[in-house]
């Protein structure tokens, strides 16, 4: 495992640490605490963190600015440390989309950052995105704003005796490391989360060593739906004998139009603040010079559409498996022409180039 002084910063003052944890220029220490997680927040986000709903009511009233963006992300550390009780629950992955998951993380991003020293993950939660590497023998440096995720995500390594993780609360839009630093950074799902974009892709390419990769992976939006993925999505309704036969009885005019369904009291799923994006060409205006687009394309053509309940199981394993080869397979050679639920990005640091 890495030494963490060798790549960690001062939250405040931005200066090296020394051995022991320590900031030279202003004597902040960072030594782990009981929880095995260095805290490294700056000052001021230091102190508990109010309940999201005063935040929320701040954030209401207030303009705009630099200081709104801080408030942002004070009402995301204190939203997901709510949610970090039943976030796995939450977001335990249907299929196909626990299988695309599999791959994404198992080999497409695994190819991209084997061999590199570590894999830092910005917005790691609780681990989902990283553990998997730690479990294949990466060294992973997990940053979340939520300590209560990175507790969830500790007690996960804890459990299987993983050592090759190392857990920092604070802030990932602007994590505090040292610049050219990082072989590999990724962020699986967390730059929509952010409200300065462009400043935290230009903050992450900064900590990149020559040809050290930033890998993005975000929810897509387009406002398109592909003839093809709404033919998968056909294609699974017929796995449903039920609905099928409903369906087919409305059709006939044998049966009344299904009622809608009362929502459901559930537990909040996703922010007020959260900005998925609309196309790759989002992304490409967030990469700064110096840095460049290896590759940018949406993908998750079919994954993102969920099985029938009568595929939910060991049954659908091996379908899903091959419905995820294909969709990667589709999003290699079309991506130009099809959109998928999910945007990739690869960027890479110029040999030479310095922020």
């Amino acid at each position: 495992m890495m030494k963490a002084e060798r790549i960690l910063c001062c939250a405040d003052c931005g200066s090296d640490l020394n051995d022991g944890l320590v900031c030279g220029e202003c004597g902040r220490a960072y030594a782990a605490e009981a929880d095995g997680i260095i805290s490294a927040l700056p000052r001021a986000m230091n102190t508990a963190a109010p309940s999201k709903e005063r935040i929320k009511a701040t954030l209401d009233g207030d303009t705009g600015g630099a200081d709104r963006n801080h408030t942002v992300v004070e009402y995301e550390r204190a939203f997901h440390d709510d949610q970090a009780s039943y976030y796995d629950t939450l977001f335990g992955d249907p299929l196909p989309l626990g299988r695309y998951y599999r791959r994404l993380v198992g080999r497409q991003i695994f190819g991209y950052v084997r061999g590199k020293p570590f894999v830092v993950d910005l917005c790691c939660g609780t681990g989902k995105s990283s553990l998997p590497l730690a479990r294949m023998g990466c060294s992973v440096v997990g940053v979340d704003v939520s300590r209560e995720m990175l507790r969830a995500y500790q007690r996960k390594c804890d459990k299987e005796g993983l050592r090759n993780v190392l857990l920092i609360h604070a802030d990932a839009s602007r994590p505090p490391l040292r610049k050219q630093s990082c072989g590999a950074i990724i962020m699986i799902g967390g730059l929509h989360h952010i409200p300065d974009q462009s400043g935290c892709v230009r903050h992450c390419c900064d900590l990149l060593t020559d040809d050290g990769v930033l890998i993005f992976h975000e929810p897509l939006q387009s406002g398109h739906t592909s003839l093809l993925s709404r033919l998968a999505e056909n294609i699974y309704a017929v796995t449903n004998p039920m609905r099928m036969g409903r369906a087919l009885l409305r059709r006939l005019g044998l049966a009344s139009p299904a009622a809608p369904t009362p929502p459901a009291e559930a537990a909040e799923t996703f922010t007020p603040f959260e900005r998925p994006f609309t196309s790759a060409g989002q992304m490409l205006e967030l990469i700064p010079p110096g840095s460049v687009p290896s590759l940018v394309r949406s993908q998750g053509l079919f994954s993102f559409r969920e099985f029938e309940p009568t595929l939910q199981n060991a049954l659908g394993v091996p379908i899903a498996d091959a419905v995820v080869a294909l969709d990667f397979w589709f999003s290699g050679i079309l991506k130009e022409t099809w959109s998928g639920d999910a945007l990739f990005a690869l960027i890479r640091k110029q040999p030479g180039q310095r922020p």
